[in-house]
C-alpha cells in the first residue's frame, strides 16, 4: 500500500511538473514554490479536470523558470522531502 501511495504521489509530481506547476501565490523562493507544487498536487487529486488548476500551473511555471540552477536543486530536494521520498 505504501509503494502504491508513493507511486501515485510520484505520478502526481510528474503531472504537476507537466502542467508547469500551479501557484497559489507566495514567494518566488524554491522552498515556497515546492510547497505550492505539493499543495497543487493534492488539489489535483481532489478536483481532477479543474481548468483553474491549469491557469495556476502557468503562473508557477513562470516562477520556476526564473529559478537559478542552484535554486532548482533546492526546489527538487524540497519537493522530494514534502512527498516523503
Amino acid at each position: 500500500m505504501k509503494n502504491t501511495f508513493k507511486m501515485v504521489m510520484a505520478i502526481a509530481l510528474i503531472t504537476v511538473l507537466a502542467f508547469a506547476f500551479v501557484s497559489c501565490g507566495g514567494g518566488d523562493d524554491p522552498k515556497s514554490l515546492a510547497k505550492q507544487s505539493y499543495d497543487l498536487t493534492l488539489k489535483m487529486f481532489a478536483d481532477m479536470g479543474n481548468p483553474n488548476l491549469e491557469a495556476e500551473a502557468k503562473k508557477l511555471e513562470e516562477k520556476y523558470n526564473k529559478l537559478s540552477d542552484a535554486d532548482r536543486e533546492i526546489f527538487d530536494a524540497e519537493v522530494m522531502r514534502l512527498f516523503g521520498m
